[in-house]
């Protein structure tokens, strides 16, 4: 028959304050994941928020441009149309052959797109691993010129 031990641990001073600062660390913790993460939803969301206001400005530009060939395309048909009546009321058939030639010489076209390179700001996280290997060097680096600014200076004595 096994005995269960009704033995209950007490913890100590010490085992309790490292228990609530580990405890106070994990909430930190969470704390700081959430706040990033919510970052990264910033980020994210403004990115879009921009290129969904460009693509409105270049609709609205497209539109635009559309309404005006559209309204030189109507202003040219009425110009050939006129024209094209005076050549039939001359009987001009050679001047109508060239009115329909010159026809299929016009283009309304709207502008071409073009792609310029834009720099769009990507977040990056930078793993506290990272930031002290980063710190490191720069703290070499730095330690490298300060021994080579007092060689040079004493060099120069």
């Amino acid at each position: 028959m096994q005995t269960v031990s009704n033995w209950v641990h007490i913890k100590s001073q010490g085992e309790i304050a490292i228990s609530n600062f580990f405890e106070q660390q994990k909430k930190l913790l969470r704390a700081n994941i959430l706040k990033k993460s919510d970052e990264i939803d910033d980020w994210h969301n403004g990115i879009i928020r921009l290129i969904q206001e460009h693509v409105a400005k270049q609709k609205a530009t497209l539109q635009n441009e559309y309404e005006q060939q559209k309204g030189r395309l109507n202003a040219k048909y009425r110009d050939f149309m006129d024209t094209l009546f005076v050549y039939e009321e001359n009987h001009n058939s050679k001047q109508i052959e060239q009115l329909i030639k010159q026809c299929s010489t016009l283009k309304f076209e709207l502008s071409m797109f073009e792609y310029p390179n834009r720099n769009i700001p990507f977040i990056q996280l930078t793993t506290t691993q990272q930031s002290t290997e980063t710190k490191k060097v720069e703290h070499n680096t730095n330690q490298a010129k300060d021994d080579l600014s007092q060689i040079t200076s004493r060099d120069n004595r």
